[in-house]
């Protein structure tokens, strides 16, 4: 009966290793069509993203894939701020509004939307603090990142995502630091 089990674990073992080594193409494929599709520029992504938002805002604006398409344009917005430190904060901060100011039963449809865009908001504060031009817009920023994710732990701890949590408690961390409280 041993010896059963065996030969039924290594032919479940190689059933498993062919079907991830059939998948290996497939996703190869996949990405290399991704990338063939991706916009070559952030001008060309951000226009693309904004088309697709007017075009879903234009059917629903609180409909889930535009709420979504907002927060992926957020997350563009931020990194190219993070890379040129400030130009498109702003921008990044306006996509997170409308995303945050849903109306809750819109939001129904889409329960992780608003703790994932109140996560972002908190990290473009921290960008903002980072690249501000004073002491004072720095303090301001920092202050705003640490409330900012303290309700985003507690939207995060509700909608048990954890990891996203982690980085949110980690993020105020950096804030507190940053405002030089290192205890």
């Amino acid at each position: 009966s041993g010896r059963t089990g065996d030969t039924h674990m290594h032919f479940f073992c190689a059933r498993v290793a062919l079907a991830v080594l059939m998948t290996i193409p497939a996703a190869v494929a996949g990405a290399e069509s991704a990338e063939k599709t991706q916009p070559a520029d952030f001008a060309e992504q951000s226009q693309e993203l904004e088309r697709r938002i007017a075009e879903m805002a234009a059917v629903d604006p609180l409909q889930p894939d535009t709420l979504d398409a907002r927060l992926d344009y957020a997350r563009a917005l931020h990194q190219a701020a993070a890379e040129d430190c400030l130009p498109y904060l702003d921008a990044a901060e306006s996509q997170l509004a409308a995303v945050l100011a849903a109306d809750a039963n819109a939001l129904l449809a889409w329960p992780d939307g608003p703790s994932d865009a109140m996560s972002l908001l908190q990290t473009v504060q921290n960008t903002r603090g980072q690249c501000a031009e004073d002491a004072d817009q720095a303090r301001t920023a920092f202050e705003a990142s640490i409330v900012t994710g303290e309700r985003a732990v507690a939207m995060l701890r509700d909608n048990w995502d954890f990891e996203e949590m982690a980085i949110a408690q980690f993020n105020i961390a950096f804030a507190r630091r940053e405002l030089g409280d290192v205890d």
